[in-house]
């Protein structure tokens, strides 16, 4: 009878702790500053962007997901509300930050530090003078969820 309960507790943890381990690498970012270029006038200058409302989150893509690629590219970034991954992350194997690629830029997170830059490349080198597409680099922080 005793050898029950205590069968019963051991499987009552283990959905615990396999909820916590899914969420033990989930983060909500948050963007501080961002800079770039800008068109205007006949020109490209530099140009600082509001990115005050910039939010997404981090974390695992889970199979069957639109972006779930195998355990090499398992994270994703997603704008608060969307159920698509703006871009795909792994993560690296020496230092344990997520690195992410997309066609039109980058990302990349350290745990450690909880800083993170994004690059956005769209725009300018294509020849087209406008501010359909900025290129900027954007800085801000990562927490724990």
């Amino acid at each position: 009878m005793v050898l029950k309960y205590i069968f019963i507790g051991i499987l009552a943890i283990f959905p615990l702790s396999s909820y916590g381990e899914e969420s033990s690498n989930t983060y909500l970012c948050i963007s501080e500053e961002s800079t770039g270029f800008y068109y205007e006038k006949g020109q490209w200058g530099r140009a600082n962007f509001n990115v005050k409302n910039d939010k997404f989150i981090l974390r695992e893509i889970k199979i069957g997901e639109l972006g779930y690629f195998g355990k090499e590219n398992s994270y994703g970034i997603f704008l608060i509300g969307e159920r698509h991954p703006e871009l795909q992350c792994g993560i690296s194997e020496s230092e344990n930050n997520f690195v992410c690629q997309g066609l039109l830029g980058q990302f990349y997170f350290s745990p450690k530090s909880g800083r993170f830059i994004k690059t956005y490349i769209a725009g300018y080198w294509d020849g087209k003078d406008n501010n359909e597409n900025t290129p900027a680099i954007t800085r801000g922080r990562c927490s724990k969820i």
